[in-house]
């Protein structure tokens, strides 16, 4: 994972690429959350549609995978997941997973959400 890191470590996706491959490597690592939403930042790589998706993705595997702590991954991030998956849909119209995962979210969130933030 780390091999020729010297060459990519300043590239500005480099932190979007290593987070996809510690995901893949521990899927159940939910605290990669934190570092997904830091990505998301307007200055850091916040402007990218693949990284407000896999944001996005992450919350909903999340949701999915850990029932007992749903309601805690609802209340932290369903919101701005939600917010960044219909900003990468905006920028991509054409890809069908990210409607997907928007389904995924709103299902969770129709469940286990609030009854004033259901849709």
């Amino acid at each position: 994972m780390t091999s020729g890191k010297f060459k990519f470590e300043r590239k500005v996706s480099y932190g979007f690429l290593l987070l996809m491959c510690r995901k893949m490597m521990n899927p159940n690592d939910w605290t990669l959350l934190e570092e997904a939403d830091r990505l998301c930042d307007p200055q850091v790589m916040g402007h990218n549609f693949g990284v407000m998706h896999c944001f996005a993705e992450y919350v909903a595997d999340a949701c999915e995978k850990e029932p007992g702590r749903t309601h805690y991954f609802v209340n932290k991030y369903m919101k701005s997941a939600l917010d960044r998956v219909n900003y990468a849909i905006g920028c991509n119209r054409d890809y069908a997973k990210f409607y997907i995962t928007r389904a995924r979210l709103h299902n969770i969130q129709a469940i286990y959400g609030d009854a004033a933030d259901r849709e």
